[in-house]
């Protein structure tokens, strides 16, 4: 069923970025996204057929309590799970599988890109998350250290790739290529605790603050664009906090969130999945996250430098916006209210997984 579902939601996917109207890259993203996706599918369904063959089931309530051991004694059985979590790299922008994200987010329209980047990254972490849940990297100390590297790889490989772009779209995706790569400590430390769900309500909670801010961000590059073929860059955001102050602080907000800087709930999100790991003893790994976060703060910066200390022209396009402003304010009021109020939020999350 997670395959069928995944499947469903990514040829929906390839084909509302094909019949995009935007001239340049859509066809082209389109292209990429079906062939890496469709090579993707099929090392999980093949990761799939191998734990059928080794466990006798494709339902993860029948092996849950025999991963752990399965993965020790059944050779099979390891080589099904990698396959099948190979797959879900793919599918949410694990590095070294992120190849298609800047390509893809940039090529797609902008509403669609901001749904891709949230909705469907969530659901497939919450996929994924019932993978690692079966305690397979328990049994695999070679599993175990492969996605610890990929997880520090992915966030240093997103956030210096952001670093280096003008194009906004390009900038955002690679800048959820590293927020992957938190999420994926929240994975592995769910994975390995005792008491699961802590690491698991944190991964809920970040998946929650990173969709809000993520898709509050995309809005407003949707706003600015006059048409599917517009390329907004960073210097384009130039005067907008002297022509819309609303919408550049409601920016800014989204940008210091993603940044992870208090009190908005993106620092309450890094907070809670780095905390949990640290109990896991998983230190080496929340000093790459610290570390990387750190980094991100440079380009995150950047677009607010330029919103309101550079003299410019930004201005919102002329066409009928009301729902995607609303979208914006929504948002932006909510990360900062989830922020003030992320201990009770937390412990709800937490307690909905006991």
């Amino acid at each position: 069923m997670i395959f069928i579902g995944l499947e469903m939601m990514s040829l929906s996917l390839y084909l509302m970025i094909g019949m995009s109207h935007e001239e340049k890259l859509a066809k082209e993203a389109a292209l990429k996204y079906f062939v890496l996706g469709g090579f993707a599918s099929a090392i999980f369904l093949y990761g799939v057929a191998f734990i059928f063959g080794s466990a006798g089931s494709t339902n993860i309530l029948d092996f849950i309590e025999t991963a752990k051991g399965l993965v020790v004694n059944n050779r099979l059985f390891l080589f099904g799970i990698t396959f099948v979590i190979i797959g879900f790299c793919f599918k949410v922008s694990i590095a070294p599988f992120h190849a298609w994200t800047p390509d893809v987010y940039q090529g797609a329209p902008t509403p669609l890109t901001g749904f891709m980047a949230t909705a469907v990254k969530t659901v497939s972490f919450a996929a994924f998350l019932r993978i690692i849940a079966t305690r397979s990297l328990e049994g695999s100390q070679n599993l175990f250290d492969v996605l610890q590297w990929l997880a520090v790889i992915t966030m240093i490989v997103g956030n210096t790739a952001a670093i280096m772009q003008n194009n906004l779209k390009r900038m955002l995706a690679y800048s959820s290529v590293a927020h992957s790569g938190y999420i994926l400590v929240g994975l592995i430390t769910a994975g390995v605790s005792e008491v699961g769900s802590f690491g698991a309500s944190g991964v809920i909670f970040y998946l929650i603050s990173y969709s809000l801010m993520t898709l509050g961000a995309f809005a407003i590059v949707s706003m600015m664009e006059n048409s599917e073929d517009s390329i907004i860059n960073v210097d384009d955001l130039a005067g907008l906090a002297k022509r819309r102050p609303v919408l550049a602080l409601c920016f800014t907000i989204f940008l210091l969130s993603l940044a992870g800087i208090p009190p908005t709930v993106g620092f309450f999100g890094k907070f809670y999945l780095f905390n949990a790991a640290v109990g896991e003893g998983l230190l080496w790994l929340t000093i790459w996250g610290v570390l990387n976060s750190v980094i991100a703060v440079y380009y995150y910066l950047r677009p607010i430098v330029v919103m309101y200390m550079k003299e410019g022209d930004a201005e919102i396009a002329n066409h009928g916006l009301n729902a995607t402003t609303v979208t914006v304010l929504v948002s932006a009021i909510c990360i900062v209210l989830l922020g003030l109020i992320s201990g009770p939020i937390f412990t709800a999350v937490e307690k909905s997984l006991m």
